[in-house]
């Protein structure tokens, strides 16, 4: 019994050593392989990883040269820029009533020396909506008729162009402010005329035609004068479809004809030419003597309707209880209330 399990054993061992052997046979070609390719993709890894860093060197490199040309740019920029004049400082209230009696303006009896006064006695920071001071300043430039001084405005807005540093800023920026070599404010309007005879010349040398929106804030008083040249008949003022003009267009009236008197055949003919109502035989018979036919475009004015007020409905009262809410007095609550 003993040699016969030694002879197991030892057949046991051999059988072991004999299937270790031909895994090894089998298994070293495989390892082979997967040392292979591992190695490969090791390889593969390093180069998409080295090519990844150089990437974002460049990127990174463009970032930062792009900030230093964007930073230069600035710089150029604000050099070129010419700084408008600074406007003279003054702290004393009394010049205020000086400067209001020695300069002539229309509005500035109208203003209230008291607001200007009651501002500067205490310097606290104005308050007010950035936005809101820039609309008064630009509201009272363009009613004037000519620059006014920091204090003028001051006294008229109670906005302190001088002290207000972001004000200042803001108006500096604004395409419709502009400053003179003495400090003072004025408003830029679209078309630079100051008088009837000069918005006259300014009509009559304009090409193309001038719109009567682009006129409107040249100077106080422009719609009147703009009126009187229509009246007067040296200015023709016709209505535009055209969407992007949205406004009058203003023609200059030859003084050429003038006086020109028509023969009273080329009245009679002019009045004895039927001319058909319905568009597509006016295109018909401009077609036939040659004539290319335009779109009619005219914009139609329409009459002002009044307005009808409609009745107010009648409110529907209705009574408010706290019915719904008995439940919270349920329980511990107090019954009473002492």
């Amino acid at each position: 019994w003993i040699a016969r399990a030694s002879d197991e054993c030892v057949w046991r061992a051999r059988e072991r050593a004999a299937t270790c052997a031909r895994r090894e046979v089998i298994e070293a070609p495989r390892r082979g392989i997967v040392r292979a390719t591992m190695s490969k993709l090791g390889a593969a890894h390093d180069a998409v990883l080295a090519k990844f860093r150089e990437r974002q060197l460049k990127a990174s490199q463009i970032q930062l040269d792009a900030e230093k040309e964007r930073e230069a740019r600035l710089a150029k920029h604000k050099a070129s820029k010419p700084l408008p004049p600074k406007p003279p400082r003054k702290r004393k209230a009394a010049s205020v009533s000086e400067t209001l009696s020695s300069e002539p303006s229309t509005s500035a009896t109208s203003a209230t020396p008291s607001l200007a006064s009651a501002w500067q006695a205490s310097p606290t920071e104005d308050r007010r909506p950035l936005g809101l001071r820039q609309k008064l300043v630009v509201d009272y430039l363009r009613g004037q008729a000519h620059a006014q001084t920091p204090a003028r405005i001051l006294a008229a807005t109670t906005c302190d162009v001088e002290r207000d540093e972001l004000l200042v800023r803001v108006l500096t920026a604004n395409e419709k402010v502009g400053w003179d070599a003495e400090g003072r404010l004025f408003y830029r309007a679209e078309i630079d005329v100051k008088s009837k005879a000069a918005l006259l010349e300014r009509i009559r040398r304009a090409e193309p035609p001038v719109s009567a929106g682009d006129v409107a804030d040249a100077y106080p008083g422009v719609a009147g004068d703009l009126d009187e040249l229509c009246a007067e008949g040296l200015v023709l003022r016709l209505a535009c479809a055209d969407p992007e003009v949205g406004a009058d267009v203003l023609f200059p009236v030859d003084l050429r004809l003038r006086g020109a008197a028509v023969d009273a055949d080329v009245v009679a003919l002019w009045h004895a030419v039927e001319i058909p109502e319905a568009d597509d035989l006016v295109a018909e018979q401009l077609l036939k003597i040659g004539l290319v036919p335009a779109p009619r475009a005219a914009v139609a004015r329409r009459e002002k309707r009044e307005r009808v007020k409609k009745p107010r409905k009648a409110s529907k009262l209705r009574s408010v209880t706290n019915v719904h809410l008995m439940h919270l007095l349920e329980g511990e609550a107090p019954t009473t209330i002492e």
